[in-house]
């Protein structure tokens, strides 16, 4: 009991420490709201794959989302941090709630790989930097734009996300399974084209449930 709650007390300690260089970046108008949630995206990820290394049981990370879930609706909706990180989260007053189901997919995750955490990793690394990188890429050097469910994007973040997926998947199968070349890149193509389908399809910020379960 005693070890869960300083876990839980280092894991509060480091994601106070994202939010404050989110809330100083976004504040002194270093980056601007959209490269502010994904490094935020970004590094909720990173410090949720710690979390095998410090919890053993299923209740702490199930109360740490419980509290950062309440913590992030409390940010989107009080006047007091209309800048900052609260900038960031309800950027253009936009109708996602990524953020809650980023945090809600990294719950299930791990709820579900209970008995086998390989399958936390590799869905949680395909959450953390596949749509991150595919939308800065995306903004920088997007040309070839479609239209989808949620509005425009480009062939370029597209494409982004669907080679990020597959180098997670590809990897994480040779490195931690034995799942020979051969399947494991048939698999790893098919989760790829699938997981960058549903990323070009959802809206308001479900890819961030559908893209991880899938991949589960």
């Amino acid at each position: 009991k005693m070890k869960t709650l300083i876990f839980i007390l280092i894991i509060f300690l480091l994601y106070g420490l994202l939010f404050l260089v989110i809330d100083k970046l976004e504040k002194n108008g270093r980056a601007d709201s959209e490269l502010t949630r994904k490094l935020l995206h970004i590094g909720s990820g990173l410090i949720a794959l710690l979390f095998p290394l410090f919890f053993k049981s299923l209740t702490g990370v199930v109360y740490l989302g419980i509290f950062f879930i309440i913590l992030l609706l409390i940010l989107r909706n009080m006047e007091k941090f209309s800048g900052g990180i609260g900038k960031a989260l309800r950027k253009d007053e936009r109708q996602s709630r990524g953020d809650i189901y980023f945090i809600a997919s990294i719950v299930i995750l791990w709820v579900f790989s209970y008995s086998n955490r390989i399958l936390y990793y590799i869905p949680l690394l395909i959450l953390i930097f596949p749509d991150a990188l595919a939308a800065l890429g995306g903004m920088k050097f997007g040309k070839i734009k479609y239209k989808s469910v949620v509005g425009e994007k480009s062939v370029e973040g597209s494409s982004i996300f669907f080679i990020v997926t597959l180098v997670i998947t590809l990897g994480s199968l040779l490195l931690f399974t034995k799942t020979g070349l051969g399947l494991s890149m048939i698999i790893s193509l098919l989760m790829a084209f699938l997981s960058m389908i549903l990323e070009a399809i959802s809206w308001r910020g479900l890819d961030n449930i559908f893209v991880p379960v899938l991949s589960f």
